[in-house]
């Protein structure tokens, strides 16, 4: 597959240089030939001209990437108002959400083209934000507080973002502060006695910017002892030094207490767990464009995240044999992202750059402390040609240097090809990527013994001889326009095989196993039907299957096999706006052994706003508006219908 696959990509490369060069010397002339008429990029969807950074780590209109991406705009997380940023993702196509306690609190992660949570990577305003204990992004400690875009860019990332991209790479920022400057304040509530306060601030004064926010949240959610707190604020200032230099601070900082009763099967409700968790992290970043070809941002940052979990009335639970009323677990990762973008030509763009980072996890139980430490360095070179916007592709390699493992290079080579006829978009791309062992996988930390059998066996204690999971993957598409691109519908085809998967066998001690594969088409469709009303579509079909004998043919836990979504924006006024999202989601299993299945389910959420005067708007929302109590994980239920509406002030 990766020859044949590897000789189309080069044979539509070839072509598609030749229509690219074609088309310098003429375009419309190309066009015209053909029966058709000159199309300017202004007749694209509105969507179509969006800046996205991920794909190269340049800004540039994501459709003139070959890589499937697709965004969830700073526009749409306004008007929504969720409660937590996982919610923002439902409906995205190859994208599945998880819940392990299916309410606000607990854990939140996303998952991309059926990997695992730890297999697909989230940025943060250029950090990475999976914790190292365990490889996973709990979006919970990430409110959607200051947020701008959402991208999701699918398939092996490793060679411009390292490991732990195996499937893809979700990136989040902070937008800068921009206009005359704006004072406001929020406030909200709703079922389960729900209160969210807000306040923020944002603007440009002649060089400094800013845009700050905090945000308290309080809901008893629906079950005893499940009740939520959250205090999360944000910032960003910026600084224009002179008119090559920038610099900015970026901080967000997250302390919530969570109820944890527990499943609803055989432990029932637990009167009085308690998860607490705290999130910090602040990035100085400098940005230096001496000449307009030229720009060089340097990123510091530092993210730390505690967790500790009480559960005094269940302090052995029957089979543990620690009998420790709680644990805790703390990381803190030290980041540093050093990125050279040079603009060789008006057809060609280099970035060159290194990240550097030093981890460390600290675990603490009654009998001692636990402490691990890593670092890695990753070195990166990517170059992107666009001629003509009728061709592009971009090659990127990286270098990265891991000081428990072996050195890893890892590659990607993506492409598009415009045919001028049908002013349809043909994209592709193949790549490869790599995922080293979370200490959770590689270390003792919460090693248990099970006084069942004797001599008593061990759980948890994990493997220290454990190799980093590699994984190749390519995708195929076509995106075509219709309408004068008012229309718009993409297909992509995506493989990816992934080998040393490390899984736990039957004792939840971590191995590699031999082999892993997902497949799947991911189907999108794009409407702008009138300046007043788009609406937006997807479906992805996709299958999981491991290649080993323990669990051979079966599929990942919680990943299902097929998914829809609808998303209509309708705004019959000026001031009125209203969004209403369905998703549906087919069944899966609740673990790897494939033996508990989750039911399929229908989720709708509708959010509106109006801006009754330049100072004051009203907005509310119904999330779940079906009511379906559906599960992410077994015995976590979702919180049925709820209702919220809410009053912002602004001046």
């Amino acid at each position: 597959m990766k020859r044949s696959f590897a000789t189309a990509l080069a044979v539509c490369s070839a072509w598609g240089a030749h229509l690219a060069w074609a088309g310098a010397a003429n375009t419309n002339s190309i066009h015209e030939a053909w029966g058709g008429s000159s199309v300017t990029n202004s007749n694209h969807d509105l969507a179509m001209s969006e800046i996205v950074v991920s794909a190269t780590k340049f800004g540039e209109e994501f459709w003139k990437s070959g890589s499937s991406i697709s965004v969830v705009p700073e526009s749409d997380i306004q008007l929504r108002r969720a409660t937590t940023t996982g919610t923002l993702a439902l409906g995205q196509p190859g994208v599945t959400v998880f819940s392990t306690t299916g309410i606000p609190g607990g854990g939140e992660t996303i998952a991309l083209r059926g990997f695992r949570p730890s297999e697909t990577l989230i940025t943060v305003d250029g950090l990475r934000y999976n914790r190292p204990v365990d490889g996973e992004a709990n979006l919970n400690t990430l409110p959607p507080l200051l947020l701008g875009n959402m991208e999701f860019l699918r398939g092996p990332q490793s060679s411009l973002y390292g490991s732990d991209s195996i499937g893809g790479v979700v990136s989040l920022s902070t937008p800068a502060g921009r206009g005359k400057p704006v004072f406001g304040t929020s406030f909200e509530g709703g079922t389960y006695d729900y209160r969210r306060e807000r306040v923020f601030s944002q603007g440009k004064v002649k060089a400094f910017d800013w845009n700050v926010g905090y945000s308290r949240l309080d809901t008893d959610n629906d079950r005893p002892n499940s009740a939520f707190r959250q205090d999360a604020a944000a910032m960003r200032l910026g600084y224009d030094i002179y008119e090559p230099v920038r610099a900015d601070l970026i901080a967000r900082f997250t302390d919530e207490t969570a109820g944890a009763p527990s499943s609803i099967g055989a432990f029932g409700n637990d009167p009085s767990s308690r998860l607490m968790q705290r999130m910090a992290m602040v990035s100085p970043q400098l940005t230096v464009t001496p000449f307009e070809a030229y720009e060089s941002k340097l990123v510091l940052g530092y993210i730390g995240v505690g967790q500790k979990f009480d559960t005094p009335s269940y302090p052995t639970l029957g089979w543990s044999n620690r009998g420790c009323p709680s644990s805790v677990d703390h990381t803190e990762s030290y980041q540093l992202n050093w990125q050279n973008t040079v603009k060789l030509a008006d057809w060609n763009t280099l970035v060159a750059g290194l990240e550097a980072r030093r981890e460390r996890v600290t675990t603490a139980e009654d009998n001692g402390n636990n402490v691990f430490e890593r670092a890695a360095q990753g070195y990166f070179l990517s170059d992107s040609i666009r001629l003509e916007d009728q061709w592009g592709l971009t090659l990127s390699s990286r270098f990265d240097d891991n000081e428990r493992y072996a050195d890893v290079w890892t590659y990607r080579a993506s492409q598009f090809v415009k045919i001028p006829v049908t002013e349809s978009r043909l994209h592709a791309s193949f790549g490869t990527g790599s995922r080293v062992p979370t200490m959770q996988e590689l270390c003792p930390m919460y090693s248990l013994l099970d006084y069942s059998v004797w001599p008593p066996q061990p759980y948890f204690t994990n493997n220290a001889n454990l190799t980093p999971e590699r994984s190749e993957g390519c995708d195929a598409g076509v995106t075509q326009p219709f309408l004068d691109g008012e229309l718009e519908f993409d297909s992509t085809y995506f493989y990816n095989t992934i080998v040393n998967i490390i899984m736990s066998d039957a004792r939840w001690v971590s191995q590699n196993f031999p082999e892993a594969r997902t497949e799947g088409v991911e189907n999108s469709l794009k409407w702008n039907a009138s300046r007043t009303l788009s609406l937006r579509a997807a479906f992805t079909l996709m299958s999981t299957t491991i290649k080993d004998p323990l669990y051979a043919g079966r599929d990942f836990a919680r990943t299902p096999t097929e998914s829809a979504s609808l998303q209509i924006n309708w705004s019959p006024i000026e001031k009125w706006n209203a969004l209403l999202s369905y998703s549906a989601v087919g069944p899966r299993f609740d673990t790897v052994t494939n033996q508990q299945e989750l039911s399929s389910y229908h989720r709708v959420d509708l959010a509106t706003g109006y801006e009754i005067c330049r100072f004051c708007s009203i907005f509310g929302r119904i999330e779940n508006l079906v009511g379906y109590r559906y599960q992410t994980a077994a015995g976590y239920p979702a919180l049925g219908r709820t209702f919220y509406g809410g009053l912002e002030l602004k001046y």
